[in-house]
């Protein structure tokens, strides 16, 4: 029924990152933790402002205290964050540069080929086989079609890759019967 069923296309680094959004946000609003980051942000934000008020509120209390004292602390208070956020910046620049430079794994050309048994997806010379047994979700968002198997193992594809709106939901239909 499904015997033959190929595909050729080649992801760019926004379908990744587009993906990646997707499946954080899928995990997250599954979750029973979803709100642990609003929590932890706001825990954080109360005690940076805690710490900027008890040390303001110290040194107005002992005012035979030098105010350059106060302001070397907060500056490297200041400083600090600053460099917090430099770093976080510059990490995900470099893991972007790395992943997504010309000529890279993640951009090479994919070729997925779907059997009634399994879907194979080869990059460059690397097989990569998921089995239809067991449970499968199939969802799409506006750009991708998302494959989950058991195990929160999935596959993306690009909606673009189809001829038309007719082949597109002929796969989607494909997977869905083998489940």
């Amino acid at each position: 029924m499904v015997e033959g069923f190929n595909l050729r296309y080649k992801l760019t680094k926004s379908n990744h990152i587009e993906a990646i959004k997707y499946i954080r946000k899928r995990a997250v609003d599954k979750s029973r933790w979803r709100f642990v980051n609003l929590i932890l942000g706001s825990i954080l934000g109360f005690t940076f402002m805690a710490t900027i008020i008890s040390i303001v509120s110290f040194y107005e209390k002992n005012s035979n205290l030098d105010l350059t004292d106060l302001n070397i602390g907060l500056f490297s208070l200041l400083i600090s964050l600053i460099f917090i956020f430099i770093i976080t910046f510059s990490s995900s620049k470099l893991v972007n540069s790395s992943f997504f430079r010309d000529g890279s794994y993640y951009l090479d050309d994919y070729i997925l080929t779907m059997t009634d048994k399994f879907i194979n997806i080869k990059i460059r010379n690397n097989d990569y086989y998921y089995s239809l047994k067991g449970k499968l979700v199939v969802e799409e968002n506006t750009n991708l079609i998302f494959i989950f198997f058991d195990g929160g193992v999935y596959i993306y594809i690009p909606q673009n890759v189809f001829s038309s709106d007719e082949a597109k939901i002929n796969f989607i239909d494909s997977v869905k019967s083998i489940c």
